[in-house]
Parts: structure tokens; C-alpha cells; sequence
């Protein structure tokens, strides 16, 4: 009588792959059309990053990347942007003393602590560090 083969040893399992990861935002950079909305995040948020600009803006669009790079990288932190020709903000826009673009507020715990025109990309990334 011949050996019968030996059985083939079963194949180790293939450890299963891994979840690809969720890709992180390009943006946490929240666009506000009401007032309404506006005050509630000012109310709500330990520490908030208000950018005012337009969208013809050659400052305001060369800062818009910064600002949303800044958004992922300080989660902590809410980042706001204010479309000043939106004509529901105009209000707002004229109450917050804004005059000049971009503009940004800095608010915390409620609270305006800052307000500066047309920072630098470090100047920015210094005044979100200097208040939290």
C-alpha cells in the first residue's frame, strides 16, 4: 500500500488589513451666513479665530490656506470665517468695527482679545498660540 500524501498544512491566515485611517480634513474652518450663527459660536467657544474678508481679495485669498491649515492643526481651536459682501452680515461687519481685510478677531471665553489687520501666516500661527 502506497503513503497516502501528507495533508497539506492549512495556510497561516493573512493578518486582516488594517482600516485605511480616515483622511484628516483639508479645512475645520467654519463659514457663517447669520448673524445668529456668528454670536453662538462666539458664545459657545473657549477660543475662537474670526477672519473677515471677501472673496476679491488678493490678501484674503493668499491667508485662506493658512487659515485653514491652521484650523486642523489647532483643533482646539474654532476658525471662523466672515464673508464681509454677505449682506446678512453687514451688520456684523459694521458692529465689529472691521474696516480694512482681512481682519482678524481673536475671542476668548467670550470675550474679544484681539483684532489685527492683515497678518503675516506667522503672525497668525503667534496669535493662536499666544492665547491658548
Amino acid at each position: 500500500m502506497a503513503a497516502e500524501p501528507a495533508a497539506a498544512e492549512p495556510a497561516a491566515a493573512e493578518p486582516a488589513a488594517a482600516e485605511p485611517a480616515a483622511a484628516e480634513p483639508a479645512s475645520r474652518v467654519v463659514h457663517v451666513h447669520t448673524i445668529l450663527e456668528y454670536v453662538t459660536l462666539v458664545d459657545y467657544s473657549e477660543l475662537m479665530v474670526v477672519d473677515f474678508f471677501t472673496t476679491w481679495c488678493g490678501p484674503c485669498k493668499r491667508i485662506a490656506p493658512v487659515v485653514d491649515a491652521l484650523s486642523v492643526e489647532f483643533k482646539d481651536v474654532v476658525f471662523v470665517m466672515v464673508d464681509m459682501c454677505e449682506s446678512e452680515l453687514e451688520d456684523l461687519v459694521v458692529r465689529s468695527g472691521v474696516c480694512a481685510m482681512p481682519t482678524f478677531l481673536v475671542y476668548k471665553r467670550s470675550k474679544r482679545v484681539e483684532y489685527v489687520i492683515n497678518p503675516s501666516p506667522d503672525a497668525l500661527r503667534a496669535l493662536v498660540i499666544k492665547h491658548k
